[in-house]
């Protein structure tokens, strides 16, 4: 399974569930399209694919390529791309602050940038 890139720590606390993430993934990581995720930032990922929805709390930092193929991705703060992102048709990309891609920006679907 492809999530088997995804560095999760769950833990259990009085109050309620946690989970924790590495800041720095080692790995690539794919959401696949049956599945929602969420993600705390700050975090860098050297490549993402999301197929399915990704919801990062805090600033995204892809160090290669971002694709996002029929899905969602919402990033509450900053979205740094190393290298190209695209954005499919039927997919969307919202960002709440600033975007820097360093390469090639294609977007096909739906791109949101509230910077207020």
């Amino acid at each position: 399974s492809n999530m088997s890139n995804l560095h999760l720590i769950n833990s259990h606390h009085s109050d309620g569930f946690v989970s924790l993430n590495e800041n720095v993934f080692e790995h690539n990581l794919t959401i696949n399209a049956s599945m929602s995720a969420i993600l705390a930032g700050p975090v860098t990922i050297p490549t993402l694919t999301v197929h399915g929805n990704l919801n990062v709390l805090g600033d995204l930092t892809v160090t290669n390529d971002l694709t996002i193929n029929g899905s969602k991705v919402i990033v509450s703060e900053n979205l740094e791309v190393g290298g190209s992102c695209t954005v499919s048709s039927s997919s969307t990309l919202k960002v709440v602050g600033s975007i820097n891609v360093a390469s090639t920006f294609n977007v096909a679907g739906t791109f949101i940038n509230n910077t207020d």
